[in-house]
Parts: structure tokens; sequence; C-alpha cells
């Protein structure tokens, strides 16, 4: 009575566990055959798996061939090709399909090469028949935010958690005047900052009291994930970047790299603190949620530690619902045109080059950046330049 009992509670995990797979790959727009297959990884061959008993051909060929690569890389990286070929025979015609493993042993030297580079996951994509295939941008915020949402499924205190984030960034670098690529980034990277979570125990996220030294060091972690997982993908480098950057500080205390102020970008210092808002509403295990009072009270105060970036701070909150401080949301009271002037002129645009950019005439441009100029306290291209950087204006220096 008790293993059925256990059986039937581990059936129960087991179909959740598919159906969360299958529900994630139609998320991300994979094909209707990959959903389907995925409802199958803890069936068995012989039809003594889970959750549903099913046995044979029954189970996608695709799924078949997936289970046993599964286990067969398991036991070539601890015992080696003879210690997977073991494995394979054993389990022939019980957990694996027989003609599977046939075609494994019949060659399996062939089957487990590495490239001479040790790039496995390279080897793999010039493999995929989709290699080509190129997201549009709506299809790549829908495979980012459903990442993001997943990830946030790891503990029930983050539901929710990511998708909030990546609002409140992108109404901020609005409210700031960043253009709409940048403002795309910010919240493509809010959608994702915590993707590397994935790579740290619930254990150690969902501990109630103070963490270990070493599961503090765990944690730092998790940003270094993000941008390891995400930095393989050559179009999303940028948001790599700017995603794992969401606990430096301005100060050089923050983690994983220690960057500073000269090295952060707005894109950087506002999905910093807009992480660190919305993080400060929720609940945690070791801590009830703050109001959004609170939370305002403690990005102020991270503010004046020299954590956090005080326009950032100030358009989040502003994103969120706090009006008190809507004078401060663009540096020196500068308008979101003249955000853009700065920017372009920092990024060494002539008068002429800006008005094309803009579209507007050459004296406009040149009034503008007078206007700037007297708004910021500087006299020149440099000073302006300085001016920008040091407030995340324009991109941050190479570490």
């Amino acid at each position: 009575m008790l293993y059925l009992h256990a059986r039937g509670h581990i059936s129960q995990l087991i179909h959740s566990h598919c159906t969360s797979a299958a529900l994630l790959a139609q998320q991300i727009g994979l094909a209707d055959d990959v959903q389907t297959a995925l409802r199958y990884t803890f069936e068995r061959f012989d039809g003594g798996g889970l959750p549903g008993g099913v046995s044979g051909e029954a189970i996608p060929i695709e799924m078949r061939v997936a289970q046993l690569a599964d286990m067969v890389e398991v036991h070539d990286r601890e015992y080696g090709a003879g210690g997977a070929v073991s494995m394979a025979r054993s389990r022939r015609g019980g957990q694996f399909d027989p003609a599977v493993v046939d075609a494994f042993v019949a060659d399996p030297d062939a089957l487990l090469a590495v490239p001479a580079n040790g790039d496995v996951w390279a080897m793999a994509l010039h493999q995929a028949p989709d290699r080509n295939a190129r997201l549009d941008e709506a299809a790549l915020d829908a495979l980012l935010t459903a990442l993001g949402d997943f990830v946030d499924l790891k503990c029930p205190f983050t539901l929710g958690h990511s998708r909030a984030a990546a609002q409140l960034a992108a109404d901020a670098a609005a409210t700031v005047g960043l253009g709409a690529e940048e403002v795309t980034l910010t919240r493509r990277a809010a959608h994702i900052h915590d993707i590397g979570r994935i790579g740290v125990s619930n254990q150690i996220w969902s501990k109630p009291g103070a963490l270990t030294l070493a599961e503090f060091e765990r944690v730092r972690l998790h940003p270094y994930l993000t941008e390891r997982i995400l930095h393989r993908i050559p179009g999303l480098r940028r948001v790599a970047s700017v995603a794992a950057n969401h606990h430096e500080y301005l100060n050089g205390r923050g983690y994983p790299r220690g960057l500073t102020a000269r090295q952060l970008t707005m894109p950087d210092r506002l999905v910093a603190a807009a992480v660190a808002y919305q993080s400060a509403v929720e609940p945690r295990p070791y801590r009830e949620p703050l109001s959004t009072h609170g939370a305002a009270r403690r990005l102020h105060t991270r503010v004046r530690d020299g954590e956090l970036d005080q326009v950032a701070v100030d358009a989040v909150l502003h994103a969120a619902g706090h009006r008190g401080r809507r004078t401060a949301l663009r540096p020196a009271g500068l308008t979101a045109r003249e955000v853009e002037v700065l920017r372009l002129v920092a990024q060494g645009a002539s008068n002429k080059e800006i008005a094309a950019k803009l579209v507007i005439s050459e004296k406009t441009a040149r009034n503008h950046v007078e206007r700037t100029y007297a708004k910021i306290g500087v006299s020149n291209r440099i000073g302006a330049s300085m001016y920008a950087l040091e407030r995340g204006l324009v991109g941050g220096l190479e570490s």
C-alpha cells in the first residue's frame, strides 16, 4: 500500500513535469511533435514508466532516442564509453527500445566522439535541421517572456517576478528618454535576468534563515550563470550583458564582477533598480513583502549607499506609481529630446549628423546642444561625453 501511494504521488509529479515541459515548448514556439514527445519523457519501452505506462512504439521515436542519449551522456562522462555501452545493453528492452540500443552499441565511439575543440554545443547547433531559422521580433519577445516566466516558477514566491520587473524597467527606460532599441534591450534583459537561478538549488532559495557563506556564494553565482547561458546565442549577447549586471552596484561592491559606475550603462542601472523594487514588494522565505512605500524607501537608501542610480530609481518608482520625484526622472532636468541629443554628442555626432538622426534642422540641433550643455554645466563635447558616461547614458567601458 505504501508503495502504491508513493508511486501515485510520483506519477502526479511526473505528469506535472511533463505537462509543464510541453507547455514551455508551446510557449517558445516549438513544433507540435516536440510538444507531444515531451509528454513521454519518463515512460519506458516495457510499459513500466510513468505517468501513463505507455510502451513500445506508442512512445514517439524522438523520445525513445532522447531517453537513451540522456543516460548515455551521463554514463560516458562518469565511466567512459564502455560504461555507457554496458548500461545500454543492460536496459535493452526494458527502459530502452532495443532498436535504438542496437544502433548505439554498433558504433559507440563514433556517436560519442567529441569535436577537436571540445565544443559539443556548437556541433549540435551545426547539425540542427532548423539552424538557419530566424525569429522575428515578436517571436523573440514571446520566447524571452516564456523563459522568464518558467524560471520564476522554480519558486512559488517568484511567480511573475521577471514579467513585472520587465514592465517596470521598460516604462522607466522610456521615461528617462532612451531610444526604442534600448527600451527593448532593457525590457528583454529584465525578462531573463534570473535565468541563472536554475543553477542554484531550491534549498538555498527557499531557506527561511540566514545563508551560510558557501550558500551565499552560490547565490552570487546566478547572474554569472545567466550570462553564460545567454552569451552563446550571438543575437542575445547585449541582452545577456545587461541581464547579468542586475546585481552590480555603482560603488563596485556588487556581483558577480564588481563593476563600477563607469562600466554600467543606463539599461544596466534601470534593470538593477527594477529588479530591486520588484523583489522588495514580493515575499521571501526569510521576510514578508515590503509595502510599496517601504520598497521606495529601501531603494532611496541604496542610492545613498552608492549602490543604485538616482535617475534609474526615480524612473522605476515613477513607473511603479510613485509620483513624488517627477522632476528628477532625467538628469539635470533634461527633456527626452535633450537626452537623445546628449547621447548623440557623446557618441561623436556633429550637429549635422544629430539633425539627420533626429529629423530636425541643423539650427535646431545646434540649439538643443547649447541648451543641453547649459543644463549639465559643461562647455564642450568631452565634458558632455563624461557627463553622459558617468550617468549611464552611453555604453559602459569594458571590464
